[in-house]
């Protein structure tokens, strides 16, 4: 059976070349590797560190969602610097708050960016062993809420998780859904574990 590997939040490729390494990849996997902020991308330009590589990757700059089409991605700007491909949201920013209100001065870009269903998304790959790794700022409750709600879960072997509760402005409903999140994968006999 085909083996898959998705990477949300690819940013410079750190998580990417861990689960290379954990998964033992090699050229019969398919990896899709997804970085929605569009300055890191650029900056990454993973085709061409990877392009003579026997990895089989897809690099997408599209923001994993509930839904297909447009959104805005709010970038971080660090004082007196350019564009650095540092964090980045589709959570507005009336919501977001990393490091407890330390960062919000430093959102100051914004992008309209694609976005994707990632539950349709998972759907159209088929019969496949799923490995997912999913760091994608805030956007994982909806994302993974919609993947229970409409089973495209149950497509997943093994998922690894970071979770943002704390980076909300008002982070209490965020806890509770994210421990009914991982209530509902152990419910639904997926593996899982938070990363970092």
């Amino acid at each position: 059976m085909k083996k898959i590997l998705l990477d949300l939040g690819t940013h410079f490729g750190q998580g990417l070349n861990q689960f290379i390494n954990i998964l033992k990849i090699d050229d019969s996997w398919d990896i899709y590797s997804f970085e929605a902020n569009p300055v890191t991308f650029k900056m990454f330009n993973g085709t061409d560190i990877y392009k003579n590589s026997i990895f089989n990757i897809q690099f997408l700059n599209q923001a994993v969602s509930t839904k297909d089409g447009k959104t805005i991605i709010n970038v971080e700007t660090p004082p007196n610097e350019g564009e650095t491909g540092m964090g980045s949201s589709i959570i507005p920013l009336s919501d977001w708050n990393p490091w407890n209100d330390s960062l919000r001065q430093n959102f100051k870009s914004k992008y309209e960016i694609e976005s994707i269903n990632f539950s349709e998304f998972v759907k159209s790959l088929g019969e496949a062993e799923i490995f997912c790794k999913m760091d994608i700022e805030g956007a994982e409750f909806d994302v993974l809420e919609k993947m229970i709600n409409d089973n495209s879960i149950s497509s997943i072997k093994e998922i690894w998780i970071e979770f943002h509760e704390n980076f909300f402005s008002n982070p209490e409903p965020y806890k509770k859904r994210k421990y009914k999140i991982l209530e509902e994968l152990a419910n639904n006999n997926i593996s899982y574990s938070e990363w970092h």
